[in-house]
C-alpha cells in the first residue's frame, strides 16, 4: 500500500500505476530510488516524492486497515491477500475479509469497528 500526504490526483495515479507496472517492484522497495539526477524525467520525480511506503511493514503482514477503509480498492483477504472465496452479505460487514483458506486455518478474523455518525453521537450525548 502506498501512503501520501494527500490524495493523489486521477491523472497521477494513472502515472504511478503506469511507473508500477514498467519497474519490477517487490516488497522492501523504496519508490524514491526511481527519482533521477537529471531533468528528463521530471514526472516520475514529483511523483515519487509524493508517495512512500512504509518501512516497518513486510510482505508477510497482514493487510493494513486503511486498505479497507480507503474504499477505493476491491476488497482482498485481510490474512493473505487473495481475492477468492470471500464473505458476501452480512458476514462481511462485522469482520475485515477472509478467505475461506484462512479461515479453516484458524488465521485471525479481525473485527470491524463500527464507525459513528453524528446523529449517533448526539443521541448518546441525551442519554
Amino acid at each position: 500500500m502506498l501512503y501520501a500526504a494527500r490524495k493523489v490526483p486521477p491523472v497521477e495515479r494513472k502515472n504511478l500505476e503506469r511507473l508500477l507496472e514498467y519497474y519490477d517492484y517487490s516488497c522492501g522497495c523504496v519508490l524514491q530510488d526511481l527519482a533521477t539526477d537529471d531533468e528528463r524525467t521530471p514526472i516520475i520525480n514529483a511523483l515519487v516524492q509524493k508517495v512512500y511506503v512504509r518501512a516497518n511493514l513486510s510482505c508477510l503482514d497482514p493487510i493494513e486497515i486503511p486498505y479497507y477503509s480507503a474504499e477505493c480498492f476491491e476488497p482482498v483477504c485481510y490474512n493473505c491477500g487473495s481475492h477468492d472465496e470471500l464473505p458476501i452479505g452480512e458476514a462481511a460487514l462485522d469482520h475485515y475479509p477472509s478467505c475461506t483458506s484462512c479461515n479453516r486455518a484458524g488465521k485471525e478474523r479481525l473485527k470491524r469497528k463500527r464507525r459513528m455518525c453524528k446523529d449517533d453521537k448526539s443521541a448518546k450525548k441525551k442519554k
